[in-house]
């Protein structure tokens, strides 16, 4: 699997994720399990997707944001996505 993420910085419970291609079938899995596994290792409470860079969404990674979406909201916390096309 090509890595899609570019970018990832953390502080004061924010987490941010720049990445670069197409969220399509072929990378929304790994994008997907590297935020989640980014998740588990810190107190995110707000997740922010940078999506400048991102030329291509597909089904598979509208579901991997609404998958992103209820993590965050079972965990009080708040989704943005920033800058999408």
């Amino acid at each position: 699997r090509n890595n899609l993420i570019t970018k990832v910085e953390y502080s004061d419970s924010i987490l941010y994720v720049e990445a670069d291609g197409k969220l399509d079938i072929h990378h929304a899995p790994d994008y997907l399990d590297k935020i989640k596994d980014y998740l588990r290792k810190t107190n995110t409470m707000v997740l922010i997707l940078e999506f400048s860079k991102i030329s291509f969404v597909a089904s598979t990674g509208l579901r991997t944001i609404l998958e992103l979406y209820r993590i965050m909201q079972k965990k009080n916390g708040i989704l943005k996505l920033k800058n999408v096309n």
